[in-house]
């Protein structure tokens, strides 16, 4: 795959924009936050919380074509300051976006 500036890309997955309200759901607590862009395997997202690197979660969100709410097993991978990247963990997400 290549990018806009002609470079491969070294991502497993393609990313798709997604800019819809996010339900992340943790043992303890529900938070919104707002998806940014997802993939096959994982998503970027907004949510103003202290969570750590490793933290389990769920995540629900509306599947971006057909509507039907997606609930997807995550860990969180990265963050920046509020923003998070979560790769899936079921191997079965029903997450197909291409």
């Amino acid at each position: 795959m290549v990018n806009r500036r002609g470079n491969k890309q070294k991502r497993r997955w393609q990313r798709h924009p997604l800019g819809a309200p996010i339900r992340l759901l943790t043992h303890t607590t529900s938070i919104e936050a707002r998806g940014l862009t997802v993939s096959e395997g994982g998503m970027c997202l907004f949510a103003v919380a202290n969570l750590g690197i490793g933290t389990q979660v769920e995540v629900e969100f509306t599947h971006p074509h057909s509507r039907e709410l997606v609930r997807a097993h995550g860990a969180i991978r990265n963050r920046a300051a509020y923003l998070y990247g979560i790769e899936f963990l079921s191997k079965k997400t029903g997450i197909l976006l291409s």
